[in-house]
């Protein structure tokens, strides 16, 4: 019993064991099955295979966790001991332990702490793996087992272990080969013998991998770091071959002082007979006046299968040696390493540099504590003291005096303060002593300063000055490898003194309104009157607490046209101050104060914008003309603005000094013009359908697109659009449920059933009332007019081939434009847009609505559709010839595609004739050769046409290098070609053929057809001979 004063109520008061719990050890079902292991024969090259498995087992533990602390293993079979070079344990890749001891058949594996943890309730299995030792002979058999309960100890007291033993593994059997694979390392004494703290991407060891007899694949490697380095100072390790990295980098050195590289997912290959140098690269960040090297302290530290044999082999130094460790240390190749210690680190360094954001460019007049230079010490490899630095500065005034001059660490004064500092050429420097409160710590970054006053009567706007750390004098100590060093002169940047006033101006990116971009018209709600900038000075920010502005003068006054006068930020919308209801209008100029609240911040250098707002009266005293007073202070054109800038009231943030502007600055702003309602333009839209053949029957066809556009005086709405449809009288009844739909595909307004005819002409017209499209100011809508097309028979129709076309009438009447008006039958002039100003509340009209995109208003016609039963399709058949070709006597030459679209009706559509355009490079223009149309495909059966080229009849007409090409144009008439039904919803495809028998290497023909050399017909007219699909481009044979 223990000597403890315990208090619980069992009589063992001493340390008691932890009970062991039970365990039971069987064979896993996946444990290895009977197979041959190798031994190399070759006495050039003696190895053998290792990491071979040999038993799994299984441990299941009971209701509490189990530790196994040893495990011994008969070996069973006809073999020696000296045939096993080691055993191990593995929990998948992870070795658990190499063998402690291995006599008379027992292998031993023991840890007081445990080798195997098996959890409650649950199990653990283990893998058994060994190495064959060299020049094992051949038939030998070698296994595995756990011969007794008794050769299982679980830690802690009291435990049972169970199971059917013995506990066996198969047994292997050895077998020679001549042609093993082998790795030898070599070469793998080269690395750096000293390095700097800080030094990143060094290489810290190189080694040479050879294979020898079979291609092998590297999987895994196991560096160990021996040394005094502190782990935490090795980081960013990786592993090149041939500057390329293999796998990742492992970002600092664990703290167990292992290296894995595990490239088991995609091994490095290295083929038979090739050496590979591999490099170990990292960053050193510390660790002065210490020492590391790496080493492979066991055969299992690398796991390299022979691509032959699917065998793993083991490195060695030479081939028919056994592994020994090997050490990148080892320089003189005794084995042992006490004198051979690596690479050993430098001592520490102090690295002295500006910070990112060190002051640059301007620093305030007649401010206090104002930061004139910030540097960076960090020590690197150790702790670093600094005992003392010296401050001065340069000026370009010799008599500028910095006033309070003292250092900061990291924030906290250190040393003493100069009442005093002349700028004299760094001739006036002081040194400022730390005494032990300056120590710099290894790796990190310490930020000191340069803190000063500019109040000195001597600093003026725009004087230069730079400070600066001059370089020291034994003033640094290393506090691990000791020894002095002076520190480095670091300089600031050249700073400039500047004063903080605000300066005000016009902001230019607004430009003064004018009748063609007004201001807005009566009853505008927050228009922009005027815009302004505010720029701080160069020396330091400043806090913005007043802005006056002031009427231009007593007749020209900002209450004569506006109210609700507001200053707001530019960029958000952000209000300044209160808004001020009513402007003046008593005849006195008078001014307009915003108090900001907070107070509005600007940073040195910096610049806000400002913008005016205010409400249009109902009844503005200067509708239509420029607004603007003639005072000429701050302005370029005797006009100084609707309002003017009196003056703003700043305060520098750093010396607390007046920054405001001057007193009445009478800074001018944008002349305004209030116009007496918005302007309208409407015009044909660019992108409006082409001229096309309509199908009769098509439903949701766009006929024309229109564009509506409001200026920026105001938003508008448009109540009523009308169109005219241009055509002959029995077309007017084709159109049915008319609609306008916008951009975003959404209707505006009514279905019109169909048009309204007029008796005083051929056109009709639809008309869209109660509309509420709304145009913001400086917005634009586009409209286009849909509507579905009754069918042939629908429509009454007896002819085909009708046009239409949508127009929009430009004005009325009175504007002397076309007829001006959409219905002739009503009386008086019927213009086709009703809109009203949403500000002004007036219905515009005459000037006020355009039709054109110049000055003078046009009808705006949409282009012209032309109406047709059905509708037909050509196009290239996808197997149509073209590039590398050979010459025959009926070659094909084109292969195209003639479709009848469905439609209402079923109508059949009729191919009358095919022409097409011929070109030639090479091909002789003056022998006769017969082209061919056919059908479907090329038989005689379905010939369609057919010519021969005769020079003699047709003079230059057939020639290749005719201009207009030639076909069957002028020599194949209608009657001439067979006529070929299409109907609707199909297609046919027409094969032309060529005598190309004479066409010579390199030799070129070319084919297309273009408009009007098809005539077709619909069923009612018959002679159509326009086709939406052409011209069809050229396709090229090269032969």
């Amino acid at each position: 019993t223990g000597t403890g004063t315990g208090t619980g109520t069992g009589t063992d008061t001493g340390s008691a064991s932890t009970p062991a719990g039970s365990v039971s050890v069987s064979v896993a079902s996946d444990s290895p099955a009977v197979a041959t292991i190798l031994a190399d024969s070759s006495a050039a090259a003696d190895g053998a295979q290792m990491l071979i498995p040999m038993l799994k087992l299984r441990f299941a533990a009971g209701d509490q966790e189990v530790k196994v602390k040893t495990l011994k293993l008969t070996r069973t079979g006809v073999a020696a001991d000296t045939d096993v070079d080691s055993v191990y344990l593995y929990d998948g890749w992870t070795r658990l332990a190499d063998h402690n001891s291995f006599n008379k058949k027992i292998v031993t594996f023991s840890n007081s702490a445990g080798l195997i943890t098996v959890p409650a309730n649950g199990s653990k299995e283990v893998m058994v793996r060994m190495d064959l030792a060299n020049s094992v002979s051949a038939s030998k058999t070698i296994g595995f087992q756990v011969a007794a309960a008794t050769d299982v100890e679980l830690v802690g007291t009291g435990g049972s272990v169970s199971g059917t033993f013995p506990v066996s593994g198969v047994n292997m059997t050895t077998t020679q080969v001549t042609d093993l694979g082998t790795l030898s390392i070599g070469t793998f004494t080269s690395f750096p013998g000293t390095i700097d703290p800080g030094s990143t991407d060094r290489e810290v060891w190189r080694f040479t991998l050879t294979s020898g007899s079979q291609d092998l694949d590297v999987e895994y490697l196991r560096l160990t770091m021996v040394g005094t380095i502190d782990p935490t100072h090795l980081k960013n390790l990786r592993l090149e071959v041939g500057g390329v990295q293999l796998g990742e980098t492992v970002a600092q050195l664990p703290t167990d002082k292992i290296l894995i590289f595990d490239w088991s997912a995609s091994p490095y290959m290295i083929p038979s007979g090739q050496s590979k140098v591999f490099i170990l690269r990292g960053d050193v960040t510390g660790g002065a006046g210490r020492a590391f090297k790496f080493t492979f302290q066991r055969s299992a530290d690398t796991r390299t299968r022979d691509r032959g044999y699917n065998a793993y082999v083991e490195m060695r130094q030479s081939a028919g040696t056994d592994f020994t460790l090997i050490d990148a240390g080892d320089t003189d190749s005794d084995s042992s390493t006490a004198a051979d210690d690596g690479t050993n680190v430098n001592s520490g360094t102090l690295t002295i540099g500006l910070t990112s954001d060190t002051p640059s460019v301007n620093v305030a007049d007649g401010a206090s504590n104002l930061t004139l230079a910030k540097t960076t010490f960090k020590a690197v490899g150790e702790d670093v003291k600094i005992s003392s630095l010296a401050a001065a500065c340069s000026s370009s005034d010799a008599s500028l005096y910095l006033v309070n001059v003292k250092v900061l660490l990291d924030g906290t004064q250190v040393g003493s303060t100069d009442t005093a500092m002349n700028c004299n050429a760094y001739g006036d420097a002081t040194t400022y002593t730390f005494g032990n409160t300056f120590i710099a710590k290894e790796g990190v970054s310490h930020i000191v300063s340069i803190v000063a006053d500019t109040t000195a009567s001597s600093s003026g706007n725009n004087d230069t000055l730079t400070v600066r750390f001059n370089a020291g004098s034994a003033n640094a100590q290393r506090q691990v490898t000791l020894g002095s060093f002076s520190t480095t002169q670091q300089v600031g940047k050249a700073l400039t003194i500047k004063s903080g006033t605000v300066t005000v101006a016009k902001n230019n990116a607004f430009g003064s309104r004018s009748s063609s971009n007004p201001t807005g018209v009566a009853n505008g709600g927050s228009v922009r009157i005027a815009s302004f900038t505010i720029a701080a000075g160069g020396g330091e920010a400043v806090d913005i607490t007043q802005i006056v502005l002031q009427d231009v003068d007593a007749t020209s006054q900002v209450g004569d046209n506006f109210q609700n006068l507001k200053l707001v930020k530019n960029t958000d919308g952000t209000q300044i101050g209160v808004t001020i209801a009513n402007a003046d209008t008593s005849g006195t100029q008078s001014s307009y104060t915003f108090t900001p609240s907070p107070a509005l911040r600007l940073g040195k250098s910096d610049v806000l914008v400002l913008d005016v707002l205010a409400d249009i009266k109902s009844s503005p005293q200067d509708s239509a003309m420029l607004l603007g007073g003639s005072t000429t202070v701050n302005t370029t054109a005797g006009t100084s603005g609707v309002i003017l800038v009196d003056g703003v009231t700043a305060t520098g943030v750093d010396t607390g000094s007046d920054a405001s502007s001057s007193s009445n600055l009478n800074q001018a702003t944008q002349v305004g013009y209030i116009a007496a309602q918005g302007n309208l333009n409407a015009v044909i839209d660019s992108d409006s359908p082409v001229a096309t053949q309509l199908v009769l029957g098509a439903t949701g066809v766009d006929l024309a697109k229109f564009k509506f556009s409001a200026n920026s005086s105001e938003s508008l709405t448009i109540q009523t659009l009308a169109f005219n449809m241009d055509a002959t009288t029995a077309a007017t009844s084709v159109l049915k449920n008319i609609k306008l739909i916008n951009s975003s595909g959404q209707q505006i307004g009514p279905t019109i059933g169909g048009l309204t005819a007029e008796t005083a002409s051929t056109s009709a017209f639809v008309k869209f009332d109660n509309l509420t499209l709304n145009i913001p100011a400086s917005q634009s809508a586009v409209l286009s007019v849909r509507a579905d097309l009754a069918s042939y028979l629908e429509a009454g129709l007896s002819t085909t081939g009708q046009a239409l076309t949508i127009t929009l009438e430009a004005g009325a009447v009175a504007a002397g434009v076309g007829n001006g008006d959409y219905d002739p039958d009503t009386t008086g002039a019927q213009t086709s847009i009703v809109v009203i100003g949403n500000q002004s509340g007036n219905s515009l009209s005459g000037t006020d609505v355009d039709y054109s995109s110049s000055t003078t208003d046009a009808d705006q016609n949409g282009n012209q559709m032309t109406l047709y039963r059905t509708k037909l399709g050509v196009a290239y058949a996808s197997d149509s010839p073209s590039g590398s070709s050979t010459g025959s006597g009926e070659q094909t030459v084109a292969k195209v595609v003639v479709s009848n679209t469905a439609n209402v009706g079923s109508y059949d559509a009729t191919l009358a004739l095919l022409n097409f355009t011929l070109g030639q490079t090479g091909i002789s223009n003056t022998a006769d050769r017969v082209a061919r149309v056919y059908k479907d495909s090329v038989l005689s059966a379905n010939q369609l046409a057919t010519t021969t080229w005769d020079l003699t009849a047709t003079s230059a007409i057939f020639s290749f290098s005719s201009p207009s090409g030639s076909g069957f144009e002028d020599n194949q008439t209608t009657t001439g070609f067979t006529d070929l039904t299409i109907s609707a919803g199909t297609s046919r495809t027409l094969v032309v053929t060529l005598d190309t028998t004479d066409a010579g290497t390199n030799d070129r023909l070319s084919f297309q057809i273009s408009a009007g050399q098809i005539t077709w017909g619909d069923g009612v007219t018959t002679s159509i001979t326009t086709v939406n699909d052409l011209p069809l481009l050229a396709k090229t044979l090269t032969y």
